[in-house]
């Protein structure tokens, strides 16, 4: 799915959303690591994450890479604040991420790396997990097949989160869901 050709463009204040890019690793997986906390998932699948927060760090920045990586099932949006508070490093001001599934009937690599390497995670929660969401995608959303675009997450940091990123990044993906029919 080309996601930047017909991008409309979406500002608000002082936020601007745009794709993400490798450049954008650092300040995703800070935004990940501050606005994930109070997702019960991340308790349930790595309940261990304070204990090990280089693995924690270590394997997220490795699932973000493979999203932005994989082009043709992933789009990997992100918000940036344009106050000059940065979250991340090199002078950019990302504040929320999402990643929508775009080619849902399309088997994505590698986005569960290091399961059996991981001390953070709960091995048998996150094989749980996994085979939860398959089910429940199976059962709600696989008769829609390629019409829709599947929000597989969005997570704005705690200092941004009643600027309306998080709202910037849903209407991104609603636009997309109409430009599927």
């Amino acid at each position: 799915m080309d996601t930047t050709s017909r991008l409309p463009v979406y500002q608000r204040d002082s936020l601007a959303l745009r794709a993400a890019t490798k450049d954008d690793l650092d300040s995703i997986v800070q935004i990940v690591h501050a606005g994930f906390p109070d997702d019960p998932e991340v308790h349930y699948r790595f309940p261990r994450r304070d204990e090990f927060p280089e693995d924690y760090l270590k394997w997220t920045r490795m699932e973000y890479e493979g999203y932005i990586e994989q082009v043709k099932n992933f789009v990997v949006h992100l918000v940036e604040a344009r106050s000059g508070d940065s979250v991340g490093d090199g002078g950019r001001n990302p504040v929320a991420i999402a990643v929508w599934d775009a080619a849902v009937l399309t088997k994505a690599h590698g986005t569960d790396k290091g399961l059996d390497e991981r001390r953070d995670a709960n091995k048998e929660h996150c094989r749980a997990f996994t085979e939860a969401a398959g089910e429940s995608f199976r059962k709600y959303f696989a008769k829609y097949e390629e019409k829709q675009i599947h929000l597989w997450l969005l997570v704005t940091h705690p200092d941004y989160r009643p600027l309306g990123a998080g709202a910037m990044l849903t209407e991104w993906g609603l636009y997309a869901a109409r430009e599927r029919g």
